[in-house]
């Protein structure tokens, strides 16, 4: 099925249902995703998240293995999200308390000190290179020592309080968000944004759960679970074929490129400038 994008005129939007008023409009395309979807999604993270902060507890009180695997996973689950790094999200800034750049030696002169690495502590003294998921991935692989734990568990019951919060505002967020194609278009507008730089960080090779997350979280966005959801009722269907090529062959850098002009020129869009390599 043919489908049909958006007319720009003189730097306006004007948004068309579809050809012949067969598709969905801007706002029937995305208000399924933000009100039921996206408050599904963040809810598993925070799940996930409280996952890794037991696994920590089990490692530290137990002698259970190292949560390796555990921090593994809630990183790509956290990347998977990066195109609905709006909203909440950056209200919170919570990407700077979830997920950082790491600074290893921070991390090692924090370890070494008796500085406080309580939730609270680390949420509002401690830089955001010295705390998050990388941090507490770098941490567990040393010996759990009282100080060691100490610091650990502090970071993994941050991250699971942050998820849990930001899981809350999106339940009472993505509902309310789209009230008119206006708006739609407004949302449109940041997730292919941000999906285009979630593939643009993953074409700099980050680590493999990261990578294996910012590209799925791009189809997710674009394409759906099926490939013909997401965004994709709004885009044409050689695009979105294209799209489900690069994105299944893990060519995270041909896939930026058809967001950011291909997809922005289909549906009318200027990208939003990225904030994530600000500082926590």
């Amino acid at each position: 099925m043919r489908r049909c994008v958006a007319v720009v005129a003189a730097a306006a939007i004007v948004p068309l249902p579809a050809c012949g008023g067969r598709g969905p409009s801007r706002s029937e395309a995305v208000e399924p995703i933000v009100s039921t979807e996206m408050p599904a999604r963040f809810e598993a993270f925070a799940g996930t998240a409280t996952d890794v902060s037991k696994a920590v507890t089990a490692w530290c009180v137990q002698g259970a293995p190292a949560p390796g695997a555990e921090i593994a996973t809630a990183l790509e689950e956290w990347y998977a999200l990066k195109p609905f790094w709006f909203g909440p999200v950056m209200d919170r800034r919570a990407q700077f308390l979830v997920n950082f750049r790491v600074d290893r030696e921070g991390i090692d002169e924090l370890l070494a000190s008796d500085e406080a690495v309580d939730p609270d502590s680390l949420r509002t003294l401690v830089g955001a290179d010295q705390r998050g998921l990388g941090a507490l991935a770098l941490l567990v692989t040393g010996e759990p020592d009282e100080r060691r734990c100490e610091y650990a568990q502090g970071i993994a019951d941050l991250v699971a309080e942050e998820a849990r919060a930001v899981a809350g505002d999106w339940a009472e967020y993505g509902p309310a968000l789209i009230t008119d194609d206006t708006t739609a278009n407004d949302a449109i507008r940041d997730i292919v944004s941000n999906a285009a730089f979630a593939l643009r960080e993953a074409a700099m090779d980050p680590a493999p759960e990261i990578g294996r997350g910012l590209i799925e979280g791009a189809r997710l966005a674009m394409l759906g679970e099926s490939g013909d959801a997401g965004l994709s009722p709004l885009l044409s269907d050689e695009l979105v074929a294209r799209l489900s090529d690069e994105l299944a062959a893990g060519d995270a850098e041909a896939a930026e490129l058809s967001l950011s002009v291909d997809a922005v020129s289909e549906l009318g869009i200027t990208l939003n400038f990225s904030d994530a390599d600000g500082d926590g």
